[in-house]
């Protein structure tokens, strides 16, 4: 049983069964006893738990991962959906304050051990900088604090220490110290505060609703005859790098997931193959709906996940979902998908209403009957195609959204 989640990966759309077999694995960053570090929380009453360390793990009445209800300061809608959080736990309890937490998976991140990240080098105040910060009071002390100020210089005091990510990110938020940046800075300052309504509240959990890693949900507890799932345990980040090809190579026109390895930008965003090279390849990065590029990027085989094979060159697609008149005809007919002599595979164009200049995903297809088709090809895009091994239903869903896609 898996949830569908809506193409922002924030909310459920709805459940549905699948087979292992039609799973295409993204990550496993979520699971219960992952460890993951806080960040990104811009509320007064959150901010002090940026760059802690906590552990997944699963809600007494909510499970594992947790679909909760919007609370009503952030809005009602007609169809309300289940907001997608994760229970954590934090590593270090803070005093007078929840051990647990649900929060929103865009505020976490996976925990980096030590000693993968660089070193941090200690900054140095050079002499020159030293006497230009001296004031006109400096220069009338006496012998004794000329002394002091000889010790302050020397190497070992000169070293300054640099507060570490995480330290900076625990520092409380403070506001201006001083009238330097008059009204508008205070009132930047309250506004800053009050960004995110929705974290102003968290959801506390308790800890008697908290289920570690080492305990059996209750929920599971009857399923005698089910083998347990491994699941992550404290330290075992190391295996979330691994090759998520699978050893596969991916060719030109594959549809994949981008990985952690790429620009935080493009992070799990879906790409389609432009060039492949010995070890590694050039993807446009799509937008949600998968229909234009919103930049291009290089990443390593190891950061790709295959979605499908679908689009190489070669494949033979049936077409359907078109509605102008001067183009229904081509609904039904079988093209192969083949480079273009301009454009390439795939191909990146620009749409002639599209006023944002996007390049928009399409297809160059060659038809297997001309004579019915009226033409040799045409570029069509990928809502308009559905592989020839596709059941009926698919077709038809693939149809449908391309009658009321964008």
């Amino acid at each position: 049983m898996v949830a569908v989640l809506d193409p922002s990966r924030g909310f459920r759309t709805g459940d549905c069964q699948v087979a292992f077999r039609d799973l295409r694995p993204v990550h496993q960053e979520w699971r219960a006893g992952a460890r993951l570090v806080i960040g990104g929380l811009q509320s007064s009453k959150m901010r002090h738990l940026n760059g802690r360390t906590v552990h997944v793990c699963e809600h007494r009445r909510y499970g594992h991962p947790c679909f909760v209800q919007p609370s009503a300061s952030q809005g009602t809608t007609k169809e309300q959906k289940d907001k997608l959080t994760l229970c954590v736990r934090l590593d270090d309890p803070i005093p007078d304050h929840a051990t647990a937490l649900l929060l929103e998976p865009r505020f976490l991140s996976p925990y980096i051990p030590k000693e993968e990240r660089a070193p941090t080098v200690p900054k140095l105040c050079l002499p020159a900088q030293k006497e230009a910060t001296g004031t006109l009071l400096s220069s009338s002390r006496s012998g004794s604090s000329r002394g002091e100020s000889d010790s302050k210089n020397s190497p070992v005091s000169r070293s300054r220490r640099v507060p570490s990510t995480v330290e900076a990110a625990r520092a409380p938020p403070s506001a201006p110290s001083s009238c330097s940046g008059g009204f508008l800075g205070l009132l930047s300052w309250l506004v800053e505060a009050q960004k995110s309504p929705e974290e102003e509240h968290p959801t506390v959990c308790r800890s008697a609703s908290i289920i570690t890693v080492d305990e059996e949900s209750p929920k599971h507890s009857h399923r005698g005859g089910l083998l347990p799932i491994p699941e992550l345990a404290p330290g075992d980040e190391r295996i979330l790098g691994d090759d998520l090809c699978g050893g596969q190579v991916p060719e030109q026109g594959d549809l994949v997931i981008l990985g952690r390895g790429v620009s935080s930008q493009y992070q799990l965003c879906s790409a389609v193959i432009k060039e492949v090279h010995a070890d590694f390849c050039s993807v446009a990065v799509l937008d949600a709906s998968r229909s234009f590029s919103m930049g291009e990027c290089i990443a390593k085989f190891r950061e790709v996940i295959p979605v499908h094979q679908d689009w190489r060159v070669g494949t033979r697609l049936v077409v359907g979902g078109l509605q102008s008149s001067h183009m229904r005809h081509l609904n039904g007919l079988y093209a192969r998908v083949c480079p273009h002599k301009r454009f390439g595979h795939p191909c990146l164009i620009q749409k002639p209403s599209a006023a944002n200049g996007a390049l928009w995903l399409t297809l160059c297809v060659r038809f297997e009957d001309s004579s019915k088709s009226s033409i040799h090809g045409a570029l069509l895009e990928p809502r308009f195609l559905t592989p020839c091994s596709a059941t009926p239903l698919e077709r038809w869903s693939s149809q449908s959204m391309g009658r009321h896609g964008p």
